[in-house]
This record gives structure tokens, C-alpha cells and sequence, in this order.
């Protein structure tokens, strides 16, 4: 995030929020679609890193405002260690 203000943003439930880009946009500079989508098997890919983790933040902070629901997500390893880092509670 810059100086100039707090768009865009998304906020969770009040419970979280992103302010500014979520990941650096670099990462997916020059790529299409399909070359992203791909990519999502790679788990060394940094795009991929990026969209997984920042996945992981925002259904953090969803599972935060919905107090845990749905389970199948909220209980899932990297949603569980983003609420951590977060220190979200559900």
C-alpha cells in the first residue's frame, strides 16, 4: 500500500481486512489466464505461492466472521496457519 489512500480494499466481517494489493502484481506480469491457472499446480511457482496464500488470509478471516463455517474450509492446514498468523479465533 502507498500513502494516497486504501483503495482497494476488502473487509471480512470486520473481522479482517486487506488493504492495497494483496500480492505483488509482478507475479503475474505477461501472463494469460491459462498460463496462471497452470501454474496453480506448481507449488514453487510464485504466482502460485501468492494466490494460495493470499486464499488462505481471506478465508481466514471469512471463517473468523462466520465462526467457522464451513468447516471443510476453515479446518483445512493453510486457512488454520493464516488465522494463526492473523491471530484469528473461530
Amino acid at each position: 500500500t502507498g500513502t494516497s489512500g486504501g483503495i482497494p480494499f476488502m473487509d471480512m466481517g470486520n473481522k479482517a481486512f486487506i488493504l492495497g494489493t494483496a500480492y505483488n502484481p509482478q507475479y503475474l506480469a505477461g501472463l494469460t489466464r491459462n498460463e496462471i491457472a497452470t501454474g496453480l499446480t506448481d507449488p514453487t511457482n510464485p504466482a502460485t505461492q501468492a494466490i494460495v496464500a493470499t486464499a488462505n488470509y481471506v478465508s481466514a478471516g471469512l471463517c473468523a466472521s462466520t465462526k467457522g463455517k464451513p468447516g471443510s474450509v476453515c479446518a483445512s492446514s493453510g486457512v488454520m496457519a493464516a488465522a494463526h498468523a492473523m491471530h484469528l479465533t473461530y
